[in-house]
């Protein structure tokens, strides 16, 4: 695990984005410049406005993404834009992804879900709906792309780590709704199933996945040693 000024170096590639539920906000890079970006909307807090940037800002001049962008030509943006397809077998699997993550928001939209807790089993379903359709298609494209190089761990093998952990939040969640009467069993059971099968084809074509080390969430031995330290 790399540590850089306290924070975990590449914890947020491989999360779920659910920064309301995650334990590593303070060693995330991405939530500190989200906050700090929010504070300085808020004018009466100066002090957080005039934070001195990151080193990492620091090299980038105002202007380095438009200068950057007129650099690509309008067909390297079309390709950037609407990559390749993927080969049929893949695009199966997105398509299952797409396909259970519209159904099951179809079928929340009909359950009264206002106030509901983040540990609620309807909140769970409907925040990894979009995020396992995501994951595995970022998984199977980089799957398609990848050229056997195994110097730094494959980024899909993380990408569908993320996406298989989804899958079995809201396995777990259809089920948790069953128990609680919030939906019917025949309902909970389709889901499921769908779910399950989505399963067995992303562990299929990257049976790597679960190996995958997540920086700072698979890694609780280190993670130990970085809150040891006085980062005063």
């Amino acid at each position: 695990m790399e540590v850089q000024d306290g924070f975990i170096v590449g914890i947020f590639n491989y999360c779920d984005s659910w920064c309301a539920t995650c334990e590593f906000t303070s060693r995330c890079h991405v939530f500190a410049d989200g906050a700090k970006h929010e504070a300085a909307a808020d004018t009466d807090l100066r002090l957080l406005r005039e934070t001195p940037p990151h080193q990492s800002d620091a090299r980038r001049p105002n202007g380095w993404l438009e200068e950057v962008m007129s650099e690509i030509d309008e067909g390297q943006l079309e390709e950037v834009l609407e990559p390749p397809p993927l080969p049929a077998r893949l695009m199966r699997v997105v398509a299952l992804s797409q396909a259970y993550c519209d159904h099951a928001w179809a079928a929340l939209d009909s359950i009264e879900r206002s106030g509901l807790r983040n540990d609620d089993p309807l909140t769970i379903i409907h925040w990894f709906a979009p995020l396992i359709t995501s994951k595995t298609r970022r998984a199977l494209r980089g799957l398609n792309e990848f050229d056997g190089d195994r110097e730094f761990p494959p980024d899909h093998e993380g990408s569908a780590k993320v996406a298989l952990i989804g899958i079995d939040r809201s396995m777990a969640a259809w089920a948790g709704a069953r128990s609680a009467g919030r939906i019917s069993g025949e309902q909970a059971a389709r889901f499921i199933d769908e779910l399950h099968r989505l399963w067995g084809e992303v562990e299929e074509l990257i049976p790597e996945a679960l190996a995958f080390v997540r920086p700072g969430f698979d890694e609780p031995d280190e993670v130990h040693k970085l809150e040891a330290v006085d980062w005063s």
